[in-house]
């Protein structure tokens, strides 16, 4: 990729989404839960961007960026200093270009802490993304355990015929669970809001781990 980006119109980054490109949307976790492209994977821009794309993207896969207004090129840089030498480009006017044109976006599901507790009397169906340090301090009852950065390969293992709650501790990787799991065709997740932080607080209790 070179150092100077493509910045893509909408139809071009769309003719690109639609022969098979990755989204990476960098974009605060506030802005994606107020609507995304579907084909995303959502990856602020922090902390964990470097690990969480390692971790879940192969590094010859064709890659298309959605970035906050001045942080396209800082975006792209990043996935290229990565390794990820097939980045087509950047979405010129970002996502709200995207919405202006008229183009399809994904309404993210998602549901509070306090709303989920309410709901685990009816033993709902739990994608539990931490790592397994975290599992072995204590699950939900029959959550169902899947480190986030192996959903690309192991996401057929979740259920299609009902509605999946996903979450980790605090809500930032359960997010990019949903958007690897969307990309997938599911349409049946949603995301604990605040993580298992938030179930705790609102009355949530924890099992041990199953062996």
């Amino acid at each position: 990729m070179e150092s100077n980006p493509k910045a893509l119109s909408v139809e071009e980054f769309s003719k690109l989404k639609d022969e098979g490109c990755l989204i990476i949307d960098t974009r605060q976790s506030q802005d994606v839960r107020k609507g995304f492209i579907l084909g995303s994977y959502p990856i602020p821009l922090g902390t964990f961007f470097t690990k969480w794309t390692e971790g879940s993207i192969k590094k010859d896969t064709n890659l298309l960026v959605v970035a906050e207004s001045g942080l396209e090129h800082e975006s792209v840089s990043n996935l290229t200093t990565l390794g990820y030498t097939n980045v087509k480009g950047y979405l010129e006017g970002g996502f709200e270009a995207w919405v202006k044109a008229g183009k399809p976006v994904h309404e993210h599901k998602g549901i509070s802490g306090s709303d989920f507790v309410k709901k685990l009397g009816e033993k709902p169906q739990i994608l539990d993304v931490r790592s397994k340090e975290e599992w072995d301090q204590g699950v939900l009852e029959n959550a169902q355990l899947i480190n986030f950065l192996e959903l690309p390969s192991r996401g057929k293992e979740v259920p299609k015929d009902k509605p999946v709650y996903v979450h980790c501790k605090l809500g930032g990787r359960s997010l990019l669970a949903y958007g690897i799991l969307t990309s997938q065709g599911y349409d049946n997740v949603i995301d604990v809001l605040g993580g298992i932080e938030s179930v705790l607080v609102a009355g949530g209790k924890l099992q041990p781990k199953s062996s």
